[in-house]
């Protein structure tokens, strides 16, 4: 926990500050109490995410123990987990999705290749989609046909993540591109400095096929903001334009992704910003229906158990 010490001690805006800049822009739309909670929601996802990133050698232990902790209040639990649960559950966050968000990061463990496009939608879901699933009470939504499109959210964003970091996470031994789509080049291939023209020519088609993944599941998340309160439509609209906004930009680039990390500027989340309102329009009409084969691949996890019984 040591090298983690920062991230407990620091008041969690200064934590979404100092780490998370998209989603520091779109908290300022959200309102003083919403915001805060977001940004102790952002706290805890970026100290577990720590943690499995291997900051610490028992890493893989520790997410493993607070996964057993959220569904078993017999298992010893950290004091910051002991925290989050009490704020989880004052505030109608499932404790099973913060239990599908670190079954994904124990898979970040050790290398990683996934095989098909089935085991990176799944993966996305773990790690992220499950953020939108508990974002969902926070921001005082409470229709339940909203949580299909949240988890897209959630899907579109890390999409974008691992177009984006495609060479830094090859470095930890992490290809996130479906073997199918990158005709299986290992991660030693894939990392900076070792880079041919014909590995060069596979890192642009895979961020090529991942970021017009991330764009269908962009599409139906905002689809699916006309489920939520018009305060947090507009704020959601905007953490999600401004994030796409960042697949645009590598899209203009030419996928050059080993060229180094990709950020957008602040007069890029201002245009982003302002373009997220045409979503505004599907406040009008009939309500948005799921498309139900965007979430096919999510089989065995407590989202598709909750969907199954409904």
């Amino acid at each position: 926990m040591s090298s983690n010490l920062a991230t407990v001690q620091m008041a969690p805006h200064e934590v979404l500050a100092a780490n998370g800049k998209t989603f520091h822009w779109a908290k300022r739309f959200l309102g003083d109490s919403v915001g805060e909670k977001a940004a102790i929601l952002y706290q805890f996802c970026r100290l577990a995410d720590d943690i499995a990133d291997g900051g610490d050698t028992d890493g893989a232990d520790m997410i493993a123990t607070m996964r057993d902790a959220i569904l078993d209040d017999a298992v010893q639990a950290p004091e910051f987990l002991r925290s989050f649960l009490g704020f989880a559950d004052r505030n109608g966050i499932d404790r099973r999705a913060i239990h599908d968000l670190l079954t994904g990061m124990l898979q970040d463990q050790g290398n990683v290749a996934l095989a098909s496009e089935k085991d990176l939608l799944g993966y996305a879901y773990r790690v992220a989609g499950t953020v939108g699933l508990m974002m969902l009470p926070i921001i005082g939504s409470t229709d339940r046909k909203a949580r299909a499109f949240a988890i897209d959210l959630g899907i579109a964003m890390q999409l974008t993540n691992i177009a984006r970091d495609i060479c830094e996470d090859a470095e930890m031994g992490r290809r996130y591109i479906p073997a199918t789509v990158c005709n299986n080049v290992s991660p030693r291939l894939i990392r900076r400095g070792r880079l041919i023209p014909m590995h060069r020519e596979h890192i642009r088609a895979s961020a090529d096929y991942l970021l017009r993944l991330a764009d269908r599941y962009y599409a139906s998340a905002y689809r699916g903001l006309a489920y939520l309160p018009l305060r947090s439509h507009i704020a959601i609209g905007i953490a999600g334009h401004c994030y796409q906004a960042i697949g645009h930009k590598i899209r203009r680039h030419h996928f050059e992704v080993w060229r180094g990390r990709t950020f957008v500027s602040l007069a890029e989340k201002i245009i982003a910003s302002l373009f997220s309102l045409t979503s505004l329009r599907y406040r009008l009409g009939a309500p948005t229906k799921h498309q139900p084969e965007l979430h096919q691949a999510l089989d065995g996890v407590y989202y598709d158990a909750a969907r199954r019984s409904s």
